[in-house]
């Protein structure tokens, strides 16, 4: 866990993941290409702010707004473990502002209508999150987190 006092600071939160996965490569032997490329999709929210960022493909919809990330030249997205071969990779800021629902997402589920994320009821039952995205049949991974403020 990543605690904070202030904003978040993703300059900090990359080395830190950057370093864990520097020491889970070294330590079981994984090759950077094979085991470590994949999407981060993340947001802190506070009562009255959100910061969503990202390092790969994928998605976010703040307050209904979507916003989806990619697709990139030759379906490389710019995955921060890259930087683990010394190639530029960081995480980017998608939003900083104030907002009452925050959905990340990743590529699969960004390629689906997420215009669901209104839906009061997928707070009273959180399975109905993964049925929404399962009925859309994604041709690839799909997970998304949904984060509401509190009220």
């Amino acid at each position: 866990m990543l605690e904070t006092s202030g904003a978040l600071d993703l300059t900090v939160l990359e080395r830190r993941v950057l370093s864990g996965l520097r020491l889970a490569a070294l330590a079981a032997g994984l090759d950077v290409r094979e085991h470590l490329l994949f999407t981060i999709v993340g947001a802190a929210c506070s009562a009255d702010h959100a910061l969503a960022f990202a390092c790969g493909d994928g998605g976010i919809v703040i307050d209904g707004a979507l916003r989806r990330l990619g697709p990139f030249p030759g379906n490389a997205p710019p995955y921060l473990a890259y930087a683990l071969e010394g190639a530029p990779a960081a995480f980017e800021s998608l939003y900083d502002g104030p907002a009452a629902r925050v959905l990340i997402a990743t590529d699969g589920a960004a390629d689906l209508d997420l215009a669901f994320e209104s839906d009061e009821r997928l707070f009273a039952n959180p399975d109905l999150l993964r049925r929404k995205l399962k009925l859309q049949r994604p041709a690839d991974d799909a997970t998304a987190a949904l984060i509401r403020r509190a009220v």
